[in-house]
């Protein structure tokens, strides 16, 4: 919602929502007032919006902390913010709200989303609803608000134009594709009003702005599978136009934030030009859009997620990357008629970005995360306000079950704890793989590798606490020493943050440089990473794996990074591979035996191949031999003929598919189920390939058994049972050879995402055949 700088009273939230006026401020100047920060209670986790009806009557919303996540709704009286009771209609799970528009002191609107977990075919995932709150003067109701499909719906902003013209936008996804998402009030109820969607992949708003008489507009992105594109939708007479500009198809550009006046228009977002964020805010002069430069700021990444105000003054407000500090801290711009400049934000003890802005007479707001307000005192004499704007081989019989031993006291990696993923590579130089364990939500441990049996922790607390996920191990940057790169989230989809590249310095030390090395993907919800040739120049590239569905709307595709030299990184969408998946797991591998390494997705609801032709990735799903749900998948050559071969467990079962694929290529099938994880070894030390296979629930309480699947001169496997533990959540495997034998132990983590669990290390006693 944003409002005017100056003169006439109206509130906003932008960028993740959006309220105008029709009348601009008779005198423009720079602000002359310092910010200063306005005290919230510690238990709000993000202000995702504000809006404002005068100097004592705000309103703020966003998330309070905890897990569950659940709504915060906040309101100012002209002396303090007050923490008001929400209302959470989704027990137990996230309540969120993004986006506020106040229209009376008895009429306060506000949006977002719930989720709602769901489970289908042993995957579990997330899926959102809108959710739609109304302050009565009194106390806060949901009411009822409209979804299309069973999908995830989200709505990201809201504008008023009156009390009974209320205008909502944000997303909806299908199985392969978002559409555009809005809903209108007419006084009586929410409902569904059809919007375009030209891109033919994705497509999301996440700014509105409405005026009395019925003009609107709304922005966000577009793309058709080759990068993201601005989209803006103006409607006029009931009907919506999508209303392109010069410069569209340069780089990424997204548009987060719109804010209507009199004489036009601003949008605000992000462009990306080689590397860097740049801020990025056009003008809309009632013909045409046009960009207007902004300062630099950051350290190569800067994204304004809110704009408010006129032609004569306005205000942009985001985050930006500090380099020095090691975190995004807020950023704000100011236009005074004739060019945008620098405002100084109050300092923040958190760091932190600022996601909304708004004004009324004489107060401007800005707020975002972690529970951050701030105000300056600019402006005018108050104004009456303007209007309110696959064939397969029979299952085969289990083998005995085989009895295990537990080494991980004696080698000294022993814990409960989160995990998400486990990584075994030669990370000290020595002929010797040695264990990274991320563990998700804490300090990462590195292990040496002592060759004895044993293990040593190195280089304690250099790898900071972090929404940290799978992580992956190679030569990024040209030197002597493996690198690592492990995938970041974002707080649930509702922050911006940034991957981790540790580059090994000659000492044998790591060194974080993500953000210099391109690399920080701001608004991905990173799970796994792939590090494979992607374009054959020899040079070790990236694909990484996000979650697609990211409730605040900023997109988050996985992305294919190529490696330029000297551990720089460029993206490049045009390859074709940055698609929006459920960020389940990816492997690469020459699938085809064509020379070129291809791309193998757990795409939601199935499998999908992304053949490589000379660095130009197709969709070539259909030639693949399986299909349907996969719970993780692996490429190797585990038959031995010297080719790729396609491990993938399915609900069900495990599948070994071997190379070269095609349709009518024959799979092994084990029918075992529950396998979330695949690890390749050499488990009885015999010089085949053989499987370990990490069990989860499978529909029980406790996780099942683990298994090995054992490799044979003929290229057949026999299945053994382990006995391992069933505690915590079954997470992954990784093998390693602890102490030179020839024979591989798997390193097991058992802590998936938030349930704790013990850190294994599984060795087979015997050969495994009774």
């Amino acid at each position: 919602m944003g409002g005017l700088w100056g003169s006439v009273r109206v509130g906003a939230t932008l960028a993740v929502a959006s309220v105008m006026i029709a009348a601009l401020p008779a005198v423009a100047q720079a602000c002359p007032q310092p910010w200063t920060s306005q005290p919230v209670s510690d238990t709000i986790k993000n202000v995702n919006g504000i809006d404002a009806l005068s100097p004592d009557d705000a309103w703020a919303v966003g998330i309070l902390r905890g897990v569950p996540q659940q709504v915060a709704t906040l309101h100012w009286d002209g002396t303090a913010w007050t923490t008001i009771p929400g209302a959470n209609p989704n027990a137990g799970d996230d309540n969120v709200l993004s986006a506020v528009a106040a229209v009376a002191a008895d009429n306060v609107w506000a949006v977002g989303y719930t989720s709602h977990t769901v489970r289908a075919q042993a995957v579990q995932r997330d899926v959102h609803r809108t959710l739609i709150e109304h302050w009565d003067g009194t106390s806060w109701t949901a009411v009822p608000s409209p979804n299309v499909g069973k999908g995830s719906n989200v709505l990201v902003s809201i504008a008023a134009a009156g009390p009974d013209d209320v205008w909502a936008v944000g997303y909806t996804a299908k199985t392969k594709k978002r559409t555009t998402l809005v809903i209108h009030w007419n006084g009586a109820s929410w409902s569904v009003v059809p919007s375009p969607s030209p891109g033919s992949k994705s497509n999301g708003l996440l700014g509105v702005a409405a005026a009395a008489g019925g003009e609107v507009w709304a922005v966000g992105y577009r793309s058709s599978g080759r990068g993201y594109h601005p989209l803006r939708l103006h409607r006029l007479a009931g009907t919506w136009t999508v209303v392109g500009a010069s410069g569209d198809a340069r780089g990424e550009r997204v548009l987060t934030s719109v804010s209507l006046d009199a004489s036009g228009a601003w949008a605000a977002g992000y462009a990306t030009v080689g590397a860097e964020y740049r801020s990025l805010v056009q003008r809309w002069d009632g013909s045409r859009w046009s960009q207007t430069p902004t300062p630099s700021t950051g350290d190569g990444y800067t994204m304004l997620r809110a704009v408010s105000g006129g032609a004569s003054a306005a205000w942009a407000a985001g985050t930006a990357w500090d380099e020095a500090e090691e975190a995004y801290m807020p950023v704000i711009l100011e236009w005074d008629g004739t060019a945008w400049s620098t405002s100084e934000p109050a300092p923040v003890q958190f760091k932190g970005e600022l996601l909304a802005a708004a004004i009324d007479d004489g107060i401007s707001w800005v707020g975002g995360r972690p529970g951050i307000i701030q105000s300056t005192a600019c402006g005018v004499a108050a104004a009456e306000p303007g209007p309110r704007s696959a064939g397969s081989q029979p299952a085969r019989a289990a083998a005995a079950s085989s009895g295990v031993e537990d080494l991980a006291v004696q080698a000294g990696i022993a814990e409960t704890t989160l995990t998400w993923g486990v990584l075994t590579a030669d990370l000290t130089g020595d002929g010797l793989d040695d264990i990274f364990l991320g563990r998700h939500q804490q300090t990462a441990r590195l292990y040496r590798n002592n060759g004895d049996g044993t293990f040593t922790e190195i280089h304690a607390g250099e790898f900071p606490r972090h929404d940290r996920h799978r992580c992956v191990a190679a030569q990024f940057d040209g030197g002597g020493g493996l690198d690592l790169f492990c995938a970041v989230g974002s707080s649930a989809g509702t922050q911006t943050r940034i991957h981790e590249l540790w580059l090994q310095q000659p000492d044998g030390s790591f060194a974080n440089r993500t953000a210099a090395a391109g690399l920080a993907d701001p608004y991905g919800r990173g799970r796994s990473a792939v590090a494979f040739d992607a374009d054959g120049d020899g040079a070790t590239d990236l694909y990484v794996v996000s979650e697609g569905d990211r409730p605040d709307g900023m997109p988050s595709p996985n992305r294919l990074f190529l490696n330029t030299g000297g551990g720089q990184f460029v993206s490049d969408p045009g390859a074709g591979a940055d698609l929006e998946t459920r960020g389940r797991c990816a492997a690469a591998g020459d699938v085809d035996a064509d020379g070129d390494q291809d791309l193998v997705l757990c795409d939601a609801p199935g499998l999908r191949l992304l053949r490589n032709d000379g660095g130009v990735f197709h969709d070539a799903t259909s030639s693949m031999p399986v299909g349907g749900t996969t719970m993780a998948l692996t490429i190797a050559d585990v038959t031995g003929d010297g080719h790729a071969d396609l491990v993938r467990a399915t609900p069900d079962s495990l599948q070994i598919c071997p190379g070269p694929l095609a349709a009518t290529s024959t799979c092994l099938v084990d029918a075992v189920p529950g396998v979330v994880a695949v690890a390749v070894g050499d488990a009885n030390g015999d010089g085949l390939t053989d499987l370990y296979g990490v069990v989860g629930a499978a529909g029980s309480a406790a996780n099942g058994d683990d298994i090995l699947e054992l490799g044979s001169p003929t290229g057949a496997f026999s299945r053994v049972t382990l006995d391992t533990t069933n505690d915590g959540a079954a997470d992954a495997a990784a093998p390693v050879d602890i102490d030179g034998d020839g024979r591989d132990e798997f390193v097991v983590t058992n802590g998936f995402d938030v349930v704790p669990g013990p850190v294994s290390l599984i060795r087979l006693l015997g050969d495994g055949t009774g």
